[in-house]
């Protein structure tokens, strides 16, 4: 759709979510359960906008790569979304960071899963290292 428009819903996306639902409220397992629900969702939304921004132009995808960003921010172990913020800064001319997204996953997936990043990942950090 309409770059600009995609931009706005997801900025004021961005800008409504305050956290997440009823924190604190951890006793209740209905409260956890749709908390985890709509956490899922609103990143799902968020990464489906960033692709749709992709898709427009270097212009937008500056502004997809700041909402994947923001998305990585709030679910570190979300690697497909750090694969689709690496292609975008790639297509930025943004090499570094993209290496920087990929060792953040990386530590990540490491420390807090005791993992290795999928291959799609570690085929995508390879380019990075070969040009």
């Amino acid at each position: 759709g309409d770059a600009a428009a995609v931009a706005s819903v997801v900025a004021q996306a961005l800008q409504l979510y305050s956290g997440d639902f009823l924190v604190g409220e951890d006793n209740h397992p209905d409260v956890q359960r749709v908390r985890s629900r709509l956490r899922a969702l609103l990143l799902r939304r968020l990464a489906a906008g960033a692709a749709a921004l992709q898709k427009q132009g270097n212009d937008e995808a500056a502004a997809a790569a700041a909402v994947l960003r923001r998305v990585v921010e709030l679910d570190p172990l979300a690697e497909a979304v750090v694969r689709q913020w690496m292609q975008c800064l790639l297509r930025l001319g943004r090499r570094a960071e993209a290496f920087e997204a990929y060792r953040g996953c990386r530590q990540q997936l490491s420390v807090l899963l005791q993992i290795r990043p999928a291959p799609e990942t570690e085929r995508l950090a390879a380019t990075l290292r070969e040009a």
